[in-house]
């Protein structure tokens, strides 16, 4: 699990990341990587509904898409940076 005043912002975050992958894949020149970023971001659902606190773990991955995918907007979501229509 996030932290319950992290959960929201947790979904905008994986809305984020899925919004990136969204236009990778219109990039048809770029299957690595699409497949590389769907690869980290394949683990966020499992860490919100765990019983654990993996409130770290979510912006550790985010953190690693940002760097690797062009995709700060997420983290930033995460980090209540962006409001949820930025």
């Amino acid at each position: 699990m996030v932290e319950a005043e992290k959960a929201k912002q947790a979904l905008f975050a994986l809305q984020a990341v899925i919004i990136r992958a969204r236009s990778m894949a219109h990039d048809l020149g770029n299957a690595q990587d699409l497949a590389e970023l769907l690869d980290d971001a394949e683990h966020l659902p499992y860490l919100l509904a765990s019983e654990e606190d993996e409130t770290e773990n979510y912006r550790r991955i985010l953190e690693k898409v940002a760097r690797r995918h062009k995709s700060a907007h997420a983290l930033q979501r995460f980090d209540g940076e962006l409001p949820a229509d930025g």
